[in-house]
C-alpha cells in the first residue's frame, strides 16, 4: 500500500479541487479555500449563479396525521408552486419515497446493528401526474412494525426541473389499525409434505387451505404469499372469498385432482409450481402472507421436529391450526407448534372444516358385576 499521505492527497483533490478536463466549464480560478462539501458546494453555487437554480420549484412540505399505523401510513404535500407563480400549467410531477433510519432512540436500537442512513429506499411512489394529488398512503407492506423511517417528497415543473427533497418527517411504524381482511383471513391447513403416490413425487400433492371466516366477502387482489412459496392472488382465479368460504392454493393442479377429485376445482386458486424450488420444504420454513395495502395477515415457521405433530411429515395428514390460534394469526400464533394439530383423516380436509375427532371422557367404571 506504501504512504498514506499521498493517496488522502489525492483523494481531497478528487473531493474538493476541480479536474483539469472540467476547466471549460468551470473556469480556472481554482476552488474555494477550506473543506466543506466540495465540488456539491462548488456545483449548487454555479447553478445557482447561472439562474436555473433559483428558479426551480419550491421546496415542499409535508405533513401526516399522528400514531403512524402501518395500514394508515398517509401522508400530504403542499401544493405545487414555483418562482415563476406557476401553478397546475408549470406542474409536471409528484414524487414521494420512504426509507428506514437507525435511531437511537427507538428501543429496539441495538448497537451492534449495521447503521441504516436512509439509502436506499424501501419504496418510491411513481411520478404522480395529477395536479390534484397531494396525499399519498404507503403500502404496509414495505414497512416493519417498530422500526424508524423518514419520508420525503419533490415536485417537478414543466421544464423537468426538480425541486429539492422536502424535510423529512421522522416516525416509527405502529401496530395496524382493524382492518377486515386482517380480521377474517385465515389459514387453515397446510400440506407440507403429503404422502407418496405412483406416478408423482409426493410434494406435487401439496396445499394450503384458507377461509375467509367473517360475513362480508374479501377482497384478495392485493394478497400474496412473499415467503415460503410465492402466489399473488391477483394473478389468480379467485380474486374474491364470500362469507364463510374456502379457497386452496395447490403445487400442481392435475395431482391434486387424481387424489381429491375435480369437486374441490372451483376452490383452487391456482399453482404455485413455476419452478422446482417453489415447494413446502419438508424440513420446514418461514410461510408469509400479506395483504399490500394492510400488512402481514400471517408469519409462521412451521417444523417437522419436536413441539410439532409428527404425523403430519410424510405419512398423509397435514397441519392444522387450533381453533383457539384462528385469531391471533396476524400476531404470530402460528409459530408456535402447540397451537397445530395433525389432520383427523389421512390427506386432510381440503375446502371445508377439519373436524376434530371428539374427546370420549370415561365417567364410570363397573369393574365387579358379580357382587353381592
Amino acid at each position: 500500500w506504501g504512504a498514506m499521505e499521498p493517496k488522502v492527497t489525492e483523494m481531497k483533490e478528487l473531493a474538493f479541487i476541480a479536474p483539469d478536463p472540467d476547466m471549460y466549464n468551470w473556469g480556472d480560478t481554482g476552488m474555494p479555500g477550506g473543506v466543506g462539501n466540495g465540488i456539491d458546494d462548488y456545483l449548487d453555487n454555479w447553478a445557482n449563479s447561472g439562474g436555473d437554480g433559483t428558479r426551480i420549484p419550491y421546496t415542499p412540505v409535508i405533513t401526516a396525521p399522528p400514531g403512524y399505523p402501518i395500514n394508515a401510513l398517509t401522508f400530504q404535500s403542499s401544493t405545487f408552486s414555483d418562482p415563476q407563480g406557476g401553478g397546475a400549467g408549470q406542474f409536471q410531477a409528484l414524487k414521494w419515497r420512504i426509507g428506514e433510519v437507525t435511531d437511537l432512540a427507538n428501543p429496539t436500537y441495538d448497537p451492534a446493528d449495521p447503521r441504516i442512513y436512509e439509502m436506499p429506499a424501501v419504496w418510491e411512489s411513481e411520478e404522480i401526474t395529477d395536479f390534484g394529488t397531494i396525499t399519498i398512503t404507503i403500502p404496509a407492506s414495505v414497512v416493519r412494525v417498530g422500526h424508524t423511517y423518514r419520508v420525503r417528497c419533490r415536485m417537478q415543473d414543466d421544464t423537468n426541473r426538480w425541486s429539492h427533497w422536502s424535510d423529512y418527517i421522522q416516525f416509527v411504524a405502529g401496530e395496524p389499525v382493524s382492518a377486515y381482511i386482517l380480521e377474517n383471513f385465515r389459514i387453515t391447513e397446510v400440506m407440507y409434505n403429503p404422502a407418496d403416490e405412483p406416478g408423482y413425487d409426493n410434494d406435487e400433492f401439496e396445499f394450503i387451505e384458507l377461509k375467509n371466516t367473517g360475513p362480508q366477502t374479501l377482497d384478495l387482489t392485493y394478497v400474496s404469499f412473499a415467503d415460503g412459496i410465492t402466489f399473488d392472488f391477483n394473478d389468480s382465479d379467485v380474486t374474491s372469498l364470500g362469507p364463510f368460504d374456502f379457497v386452496l392454493v395447490v403445487r400442481n393442479q392435475a395431482a391434486f385432482e387424481s387424489r381429491y377429485g375435480t369437486g374441490l376445482s372451483d376452490k383452487i386458486a391456482g399453482e404455485y409450481k413455476d419452478n422446482e424450488q417453489n415447494s413446502l420444504r419438508n424440513g420446514g420454513e418461514n410461510v408469509k402472507l400479506i395483504d399490500y395495502w394492510h400488512g402481514t395477515i400471517a408469519e409462521f415457521e412451521y417444523n417437522d421436529g419436536r413441539g410439532w405433530p409428527l404425523v403430519a411429515d410424510g405419512t398423509g395428514h397435514s397441519l392444522v391450526p387450533l381453533a383457539s390460534a384462528l385469531p391471533g394469526e396476524p400476531d404470530g400464533s402460528l409459530k408456535y407448534g402447540g397451537n397445530w394439530r395433525a389432520s383427523t383423516y389421512i390427506g386432510g380436509s381440503p375446502g371445508q372444516d377439519d373436524i376434530p375427532i371428539a374427546s370420549v371422557v370415561i365417567n364410570e367404571v363397573m369393574a365387579h358385576t358379580d357382587y353381592d
